[in-house]
């Protein structure tokens, strides 16, 4: 059983206090495979969630440039506090649904980062 860090209450206080302000309503959903994990049920949370601008890269066939490509990507972050999170382990491959959103955003689960002290943090990408 871990113990808990001096630090702790006050870096739950603080996360409480940016959630207070930037969290917004998502849906998780748990997928298996492509289709719905039956073992984790869907789960809808207040996180603060980032969506970076869309980005145009550009890959070239080096120096002799006999082939390119665009490739347009963006990228988000929900960033859930340990406080407050009760829910399945989010994997690769889920689905976050953005509720406050116009047009209600789907983004899949690229990866998540689970060894920050104050919170899970889940990297998205389209869906």
């Amino acid at each position: 059983m871990p113990l808990d860090a001096p630090f702790q209450s006050l870096r739950d206080d603080i996360a409480a206090e940016v959630d207070a302000v930037f969290a917004e309503p998502v849906r998780i959903s748990f997928l298996k495979r492509g289709v719905v994990d039956p073992d984790r049920a869907m789960i809808q949370i207040d996180a603060p969630l980032r969506v970076g601008d869309v980005e145009m890269g550009d890959m070239s066939g080096g120096r002799t440039s006999d082939w390119s490509t665009q490739i347009a990507g963006s990228t988000a972050v929900l960033s859930i506090a340990w406080a407050t999170y009760s829910g399945p382990e989010i994997r690769k491959g889920d689905r976050v649904k953005a509720l406050a959103r116009a047009g209600e955003p789907w983004f899949e689960v690229k990866a998540v980062g689970d060894r920050k002290a104050s919170r899970l943090i889940v990297y998205l990408g389209n869906a």
